[in-house]
């Protein structure tokens, strides 16, 4: 896999990390006199101990101790070790901290996510962000179909090198995009068992698990757990070998764990119902458009979201290219208690020709359609 050191987005990712945790420290501080960076918080820990695999892996002394770190960030972005010459190259060259304090550089860079539900993974959706605003500037909509399908298919791949590179279906900004999407599964997820490497995958949302001695864990602020309880019990036992990769946290959590029922819908209609069923239309303007025989079409977005409120308050208006007869918003089994339902209902601004309901409502809907 392409390392962070050698890839401007992944620069900037760290780079907004450690801006997110200077940020978050001054807050928590509330006016104290103690220095924003005497404690570290898991934003600053994580940046550092990234920084630290980074030099260590490219030959170079990263800051080991307290102090030293405190000074790399009191020094220019550009000064330093591995990643410096990138961020140079990006015109970045303050510093993140001058006399304990942020400076403007470290607001600008950290502001956009501080106030984020989860910055860190947030952060790390924006590796698929900018596939898609790559595909809009260019017009990809067959390349962002294909690559948004691809990701939701393949939560790990056996070796990115073959399975992208070499695949001459991807145009070469795609590519590079795609395979940002993706980091070398890392040790904490490698199980050992008779003398063999082995992945768990999440019985939910297909990531190899992270094992904590005998805890497993799936990818933060998920729904997975809730679902099954001991992934670990539940989860599918794949070999390991090195070279493998999966999607990083931040593309599984925002990605393709909300879209699990969305995968599982469209293989059902087109699989065993035989419909003419098109993923991510037009760049994304919905999820799913259904054909059917008699010539009618649905438009479908599937929604997984914890809050119904939030939900129906930011939904802009339900997009109508490609064409449709019937829209409809459709939640997953675990959204569609009438609770949920009713709130999403009272939020929601009405449109014409656009209902919601949970999934295996819709697909009653669909086989009434189909009788019809």
């Amino acid at each position: 896999m392409m390392s962070i050191a050698s890839d401007a987005e992944g620069a900037k990712q760290l780079l907004a990390m450690l801006c997110i945790g200077l940020l978050k420290q001054e807050q928590n501080a509330q006016g104290d006199l103690v220095q924003p960076v005497t404690h570290l918080n898991q934003y600053l820990r994580h940046g550092w101990e990234k920084l630290c695999y980074l030099c260590f892996s490219q030959g170079e002394l990263p800051p080991q101790t307290l102090p030293a770190f405190v000074r790399l960030l009191h020094t220019s972005v550009a000064e330093w070790p591995v990643i410096g010459t990138t961020l140079g190259l990006l015109g970045y060259h303050d510093p993140l901290m001058v006399m304990g304090q942020a400076t403007p550089f470290c607001v600008q860079q950290g502001e956009p996510f501080v106030h984020s539900y989860n910055p860190r993974l947030e952060l790390e959706d924006q590796y698929f962000r900018r596939l898609r605003d790559v595909c809009l500037h260019y017009g990809y909509a067959e390349q962002y179909t294909r690559a948004r399908t691809f990701i939701n298919r393949h939560s790990i791949i056996e070796d990115p090198i073959e399975s992208l590179s070499a695949d001459p279906v991807w145009k070469a900004e795609v590519r590079m995009c795609l395979l940002d999407c993706y980091e070398t599964v890392p040790p904490v997820c490698i199980k050992s068992h008779e003398g063999k490497r082995f992945l768990v995958l999440c019985p939910h949302c297909g990531w190899p698990l992270k094992w904590r001695r005998e805890e497993a864990r799936c990818h933060e602020d998920g729904i997975c757990e809730a679902l099954y309880g001991d992934l670990g019990q539940f989860g599918k036992w794949v070999p390991f070998s090195t070279g493998m990769a999966r999607t990083k946290e931040g593309v599984q959590r925002y990605v393709v764990a909300p879209e699990i029922s969305l995968i599982a819908l469209y293989d059902r209609l087109v699989k065993d119902w035989g419909l003419n069923c098109y993923l991510f239309p037009e760049l994304d303007t919905y999820d799913l458009l259904i054909k059917f025989p008699n010539g009618k079409a649905w438009a479908v977005d599937v929604k997984d979201h914890r809050s119904a409120v939030r939900l129906a308050i930011s939904l802009p208006p339900f997009r109508y290219f490609p064409p449709w007869d019937r829209a409809f918003y459709v939640f997953p089994e675990h959204h569609s208690d009438q609770a949920y339902l009713n709130e999403f209902g009272n939020y929601w601004i009405r449109e014409k020709d656009v209902s919601y309901c949970g999934l295996n409502k819709f697909v009653e809907q669909v086989r009434e359609e189909l009788n019809r």
